[in-house]
């Protein structure tokens, strides 16, 4: 097995957290700062309440405007950049590594003084409401956070991070101001950077910038989601009919996360899988199909997305499942699992190549597990993988009775391949 460098990961006086992947041979520096807020954390009345204020952090601080936070980083051929998630937030950067204490000067005065000035919040909302509705003008993707819905319909985690139009227009700004202070203090943060960099300078300039972030923690109460089997269609105007299989996954730590991770590979990974073969090659039933798991703090769901002509989706639907029980029934094969092993492998290992991915990767187990998985471990974890777990656990997932499904098509001729609640 190919040693990496480990990471350094630091816990300063005001319990924030600093990780650092030293990678001397890049140019570059990808450095996030991570909130452990997302939209799993919000009461109804403010849902979409942390997508909203990463959209305000770049709309001007104390000490700069928006112009000039994006004039800071671009001017110097730098990228900017943020996203929220069902449990975090981040806002990241990467520039050149002789301008690494920029951008965390920028992004400690954004996480530290923004101003949510009353014009701003107003303009903002029109924004968020567009992007909310250019999400909906996409099926294929839209049907995705439907299918998540639709699994875990009782449970904050299975709303849609960007909110709804409505509880975006409602959004008060003492509200905001208050969610805001609540989630942006130093024991609810990680400073993650990979690439050019050393970890002394990395610790060093962390302190300096980020002395403003307030201490304290963000214990928000958060219940374990069961998964629910139940039918959810939506009617709209598309050419196809776009369907995501839902089904109980495994949450990040769990042993069972990397055996769903093979499986979804086994499934739908790529043009050898059994999805992609027994769908798209024998039966010409969809052009795109494929499978994934999601693994979150004490929860997951693996699922697969395809794509066909309306009036082939029933036949769609009982196809996968047709396959899932022929997987739940028999197993993979010890060639499929082997194959699988090495796709995630190679995966892993090329990423390492994009100081972004790495620090992605580093951030994303941070705000899940409470700590960084290295490479070596990701490694380990996946060639530990058995046969047998693999089909207990394909035994144990691809039930189609424990399986929601969610549809996104025209008015006619979706659905209908088992029994279901539409919803």
């Amino acid at each position: 097995m190919t040693h990496m460098q480990e990471p350094v990961r630091v816990v300063l006086p005001s319990g924030l957290r600093v990780i650092v992947d030293e990678v001397p041979s890049a140019k570059s520096v990808s450095v996030g700062v991570w909130v452990g807020a997302g939209s799993r954390h919000e009461p109804s009345d403010l849902h979409g309440v942390s997508h909203f204020i990463e959209h305000m952090l770049f709309k001007g601080t104390k000490g700069r405007s928006a112009k000039e936070i994006a004039d800071t980083i671009e001017s110097r051929g730098g990228q900017l950049n943020a996203v929220t998630t069902r449990e975090c937030t981040c806002l990241d950067a990467r520039v050149l590594g002789d301008d690494l204490e920029v951008a965390l000067d920028v992004l400690s005065d954004m996480v530290s003084r923004p101003t949510f000035a009353p014009p701003d919040i107003e303009k903002e909302k029109r924004v968020v409401i567009e992007e909310i509705r250019s999400s909906e003008d996409v099926p294929e993707e839209n049907v995705h956070e439907l299918g998540v819905r639709a699994a875990w319909p009782e449970n904050p985690i299975g709303r849609d991070t960007l909110g709804t139009v409505r509880g975006v227009r409602g959004l008060d700004r003492d509200a905001i101001i208050e969610a805001f202070r609540a989630r942006y203090v130093a024991g609810n943060m990680a400073v993650v950077a990979a690439g050019n960099c050393s970890h002394e300078s990395v610790i060093s300039a962390v302190e300096r910038w980020f002395q403003d972030v307030p201490r304290g923690r963000f214990l928000p109460a958060v219940v374990r989601p069961e998964v629910c089997a139940r039918t959810l269609v939506q009617t709209r105007r598309t050419e196809q009919a776009h369907l995501c299989v839902v089904s109980p996954g495994a949450d990040a730590g769990s042993p069972d996360s990397y055996a769903l991770h093979l499986l979804a590979m086994i499934l739908g990974g790529g043009s050898g899988s059994r999805l992609f073969q027994a769908v798209r090659e024998d039966r010409g039933l969809a052009y795109s199909i494929y499978t994934y798991h999601l693994g979150y703090s004490d929860c997951g769901l693996l699922i697969t997305y395809a794509g066909t002509s309306p009036s082939s989706a029933p036949e769609l639907e009982t196809g996968i499942f047709r396959e899932y029980e022929r997987v739940a029934e028999r197993g993979p094969t010890a060639r499929e699992l082997s194959s699988a092993k090495m796709q995630a492998r190679a995966a892993l290992l090329m990423s390492l190549e994009s100081v972004s991915a790495r620090m992605d990767r580093l951030g994303k187990s941070e705000m899940t597990l409470g700590r960084p998985v290295t490479v070596d471990e990701a490694l380990a974890s996946v060639e530990g993988v058995t046969l047998a777990l693999v089909t207990e656990v394909a035994r144990r997932t691809l039930i189609p009775n424990r399986s929601s499904v969610a549809w996104i098509a025209p008015g006619a001729g979706k659905g209908g391949g088992r029994d279901g609640q539409t919803g």
